[in-house]
């Protein structure tokens, strides 16, 4: 039985979060013990060994690595969990170049709540292109925002003051507040709002 709406959010959210905890073990935990978990119809990953082995080629390769999630739908049975990968192509043999991809997983679930199959997809052409070349103008205006939220929160008590105060939504832009002690400090970002609640999941720590 597919849980509801709610707890499949809570999932994606810490699932998120282990995409950027740079450990790639809490990633195959989520996944069932025969799970399986599939790049653009390679070959498939079977077990939680394979799947942690597939999680640290992306962490290995971006250490600065952040996951955000886009969007969650429910297809019939199945669970799309969409996603937006921003990192540095630092690693070895990198090429020094940011990359920010889109990309989804099509989820099933297993009787034991986890992942028993993954079916993840991404545009590999532009993946290449920006390994090669680096993003695009709009894509680096909109992670340096990110980035620059990120660094100054880089404290998880500073984090759960900003997730905890108060924010509102501007369309098309999302405006975010900030209450410091001294000064305060006010955020714009052209992010849309769904991705914003996917980036205060990657701050959360994570539980299973």
């Amino acid at each position: 039985m597919t849980p509801g709406l709610i707890e499949l959010r809570d999932f994606a959210r810490r699932y998120t979060a282990a995409w950027c905890s740079r450990n790639p073990a809490m990633v195959a935990a989520f996944f069932s013990d025969g799970g399986s978990l599939t790049v653009n119809e390679g070959v498939p990953a079977f077990g939680r060994d394979a799947i942690t082995h597939v999680a640290l080629s992306f962490m290995s390769a971006f250490p600065d690595l952040q996951m955000t999630m886009e969007d969650l739908q429910l297809r019939g049975d199945a669970i799309e969990y969409h996603w937006i990968l921003t990192g540095t192509n630092a690693g070895p043999e990198g090429t020094g170049h940011r990359v920010r991809i889109r990309g989804s997983e099509k989820w099933r679930l297993g009787e034991d709540g986890l992942i028993s199959s993954s079916q993840g997809n991404f545009d590999a052409t532009e993946y290449r292109r920006q390994l090669e070349r680096g993003m695009s103008p709009d894509n680096n205006n909109t992670t340096r925002e990110m980035t620059i939220i990120a660094d100054i929160f880089d404290n998880s008590r500073i984090v759960d003051n900003f997730l905890s105060s108060s924010f509102q939504t501007e369309s098309p832009d999302f405006l975010f507040r900030f209450q410091a002690p001294k000064p305060r400090v006010l955020f714009s970002s052209s992010v849309t709002p769904s991705t914003t609640f996917g980036a205060r999941s990657t701050c959360r720590p994570v539980s299973l």
